[in-house]
């Protein structure tokens, strides 16, 4: 190839170029342009009104959030708003139809579905009426304005700005992050359960008090606490509580937030509206809606479940051995050299991995539920008579540090339970029965 014709080849290709950037770029812009329906930024809009029949939704914006002012005053979902306003002035027109005169009922135009108003910050504002669905094709009536002329566009717009008043209401009750919580607590009646966070940030039981505190049901109260929705709106301003179970709620969880614990949110628990409800309230707030059943559920937690349920506390570089004490009769000990782990008196090369494996197993055993706190229990009422593995771990010069025993009993439909405890505290748990599989192993495996 020349280069007289890779030269005019280039020319040619730049050419096109310069066309389609300064020819047919800014011609699809302006196509684009003359399509939208309103020349209108979105984070401009300030205020949004919609109107069916006599029925009036507004809503406006204040320090950066979405309010509701009619026909209640409460919080806007910011997310459902934001959606609204971007569907008007994104809206694009399909087709203009030209004024129809006396004959707007036929497209639904006459008493418009809804009619959305966007005031701007500058003053101004936009409307667009929306009527009926196009009788054939994915389209629906629409008018701008004041104007006569009626307009098609896509019918999902139709779905996009017909909102209730529901649909617009924020459901979240509370918008916090973990580390802001310094207390909280669980009432029932006179009884409560009060958590606090101590100088290094760690949860301690104050009430009950003598108890640790299992740090992963912390974290999983207080995700569902923040992830706690209204299922439905009851009413805004009730005359009485009464018939809501909420004059003496029978649950009700509190917490603080900030540097100081200075502001306390409060949500009461009432009755149920159906098997799948619980009626609801925030203190701050008359209005009365509903939860669902396993949200009230999440929340609605003993002491026992948020205590501490392991059954180990040593610290696996201060473990010199561990015996296991198996049902079977095949008994082992793994014993430290160095920072090595093997099985005493076996032969062969020691499997690393899977030992340094059952050493952490060990050091990270809990329970999953409390079943008895009763230090009189009989052992055979958990199994402990006869013992489905015992786990002892010994320091240096022979120091038991920690004893575990873990029974079998049949529980209701024939299933197993593994109850565990360690011999040096009351408290029994139930354990899974993977991780007494994963230590009930055999030695020479």
């Amino acid at each position: 190839m020349s280069l007289r014709y890779t030269a005019v080849l280039l020319l040619v290709l730049a050419g096109l170029g310069a066309y389609v950037y300064l020819v047919e770029f800014p011609r699809e812009q302006r196509e684009e342009q003359e399509k939208a329906l309103f020349a209108v930024d979105a984070d401009a809009v300030e205020s949004v009104t919609l109107t069916r029949g006599d029925a009036t939704i507004e809503i406006e914006r204040r320090d950066g959030e979405w309010h509701l002012v009619a026909p209640v005053r409460a919080q806007a979902d910011a997310t459902a708003v934001e959606a609204l306003i971007s569907a008007v002035a994104d809206c694009k027109v399909d087709k203009d139809l030209g004024s129809q005169g006396d004959d707007m009922a036929r497209f639904g135009l006459a008493e418009p579905t809804v009619a959305v108003t966007l005031g701007t910050d500058s003053g101004g504002s936009v409307t667009v009426r929306v009527g009926n669905a196009a009788p054939v094709g994915n389209a629906a009536y629409i008018q701008r304005n004041a104007e006569a002329s009626v307009l098609l566009t896509g019918a999902a717009f139709r779905a996009s700005v017909d909102k209730k008043l529901d649909d617009l209401r924020e459901r979240r009750l509370f918008d916090f992050e973990d580390d802001d919580v310094r207390w909280f607590e669980i009432r029932r009646g006179e009884a409560r359960v009060r958590l606090e966070r101590d100088a290094d940030a760690a949860w301690q039981m104050l009430e009950p008090g003598g108890f640790g505190v299992d740090e992963g049901a912390v974290r999983t109260f207080l995700s569902s606490l923040r992830a706690l929705r209204v299922a439905s709106f009851v009413a805004d301003e009730p005359a009485s509580v009464d018939e809501f179970g909420l004059t003496t709620p029978p649950l009700e969880v509190a917490f603080a937030t900030g540097e100081d614990a200075a502001t306390v949110h409060t949500v009461q628990f009432g009755t149920e509206r159906a098997e799948t409800e619980i009626y609801a309230r925030t203190a701050d707030s008359p209005a009365v809606y509903t939860v669902n059943d396993w949200a009230f559920r999440n929340l609605d937690k003993s002491p026992r479940d948020l205590r501490d349920k392991r059954l180990t506390g040593f610290a696996a570089a201060d473990a010199r051995a561990i015996q296991v004490v198996r049902r079977n009769g095949d008994d082992f000990r793994l014993v430290r050299d160095g920072d090595a782990w093997r099985v005493e008196g076996a032969r062969g090369t020691p499997k690393k991995d899977e030992i340094d494996q059952y050493v952490k197993d060990v050091a990270e055993l809990a329970g999953y539920e409390i079943v008895s706190d009763d230090p009189a229990a009989p052992p055979a009422g958990f199994g402990f008579d006869d013992p489905v593995l015992q786990l002892s771990v010994y320091g240096d010069d022979d120091e038991l540090l920690d004893s575990v025993v873990v029974g079998r009993t049949e529980a209701d439909g024939g299933l197993q339970n593994f109850n565990a405890r360690n011999t040096g505290r009351p408290m029994v748990v139930l354990v899974r029965a993977y991780a007494v599989n994963r230590l009930d192993r055999d030695p020479s495996a």
